[in-house]
């Protein structure tokens, strides 16, 4: 369906009104409104990159990082080289990257695997996300997927000292002691000295 003049301007005229839900910060007000208005102008055929970008604020005010960074994906793919559109897309991959790692150290209700997959879709997973759903695998009892994870990961960053020691525990639950007892001589050499220039600290944690 195309939208006629009148529909677009009485779309523009309701999105002015709603900035101001923004503007007062009543998240719960505003995502009703701004999911409204969205759904109306895909109605009309238009894919509109701001209303994208209103959700994906909104839903990271309301702690829906999955969702926010969803929207903002979408939007960015729609105008790539807006600065307010790229500038989300960072805080909410940011955000995205916490939640995982918090996820990945205490069950909640988000779930790692579906966000370190949306990550992994944008490019924006790094050896922070894969120890962190290394974790989350270690964590249900898949070793295997959890070695992949961390081998790769100690080979690219081998400073990082968490993924040494989630390493180790993993070796020690699939009874391999060769695999062990690396972990503990590499977390051993990393204990007691720095980084080469432009590497991450053997202190690196996620």
């Amino acid at each position: 369906m195309n939208a006629n003049r009148a529909q677009v301007e009485a779309l523009n005229e309701a999105i002015e009104e709603a900035r101001n839900l923004l503007d007062r910060k009543v998240w719960d007000e505003a995502q009703e409104k701004f999911t409204e208005l969205h759904e109306e102008a895909r109605s009309l055929g238009i894919e509109s990159p701001y209303l994208l970008w209103a959700r994906s604020f909104i839903a990271e005010q309301l702690g829906e990082v999955e969702a926010s960074f969803d929207f903002v994906s979408a939007a960015v793919v729609l105008d790539p080289m807006h600065p307010t559109l790229t500038n989300r897309f960072s805080e909410a991959s940011s955000a995205l990257r916490r939640q995982l790692v918090a996820s990945s150290r205490a069950a909640d209700e988000h779930e790692p695997r579906v966000m370190y997959a949306a990550l992994l879709r944008a490019g924006e997973a790094d050896a922070a996300c894969h120890v962190a759903m290394a974790r989350a695998y270690l964590r249900d009892g898949e070793l295997e997927a959890a070695w992949t994870l961390l081998d790769s990961t100690t080979l690219l960053e081998p400073n990082r000292v968490e993924a040494w020691e989630l390493k180790r525990e993993v070796s020690q639950r699939r009874e391999d002691p060769a695999n062990a007892a690396e972990a503990e001589t590499r977390l051993a050499e990393l204990a007691g000295r720095g980084a080469p220039y432009g590497m991450p600290s053997p202190r690196t944690r996620c």
